[in-house]
């Protein structure tokens, strides 16, 4: 995305649909930024590992 980062897309759409859930999916293994609520999947990953954060959302 070239105007704008994962983790500030993130903070508008929990500011603007609160109720709406969000997994972060990233190379980074430090989402600076990204508030300590908001789950998140490093990558690499294998697909149980997917299945299990889309569960606990």
């Amino acid at each position: 995305m070239p105007s704008i980062t994962g983790t500030d897309l993130a903070d508008r759409i929990r500011d603007a649909l609160p109720h709406i859930r969000i997994l972060v999916i990233s190379g980074y293994a430090n989402s600076i930024g990204l508030p300590p609520d908001v789950a998140r999947l490093t990558k690499p990953f294998k697909q149980s590992d997917l299945a299990s954060s889309l569960a606990r959302l």
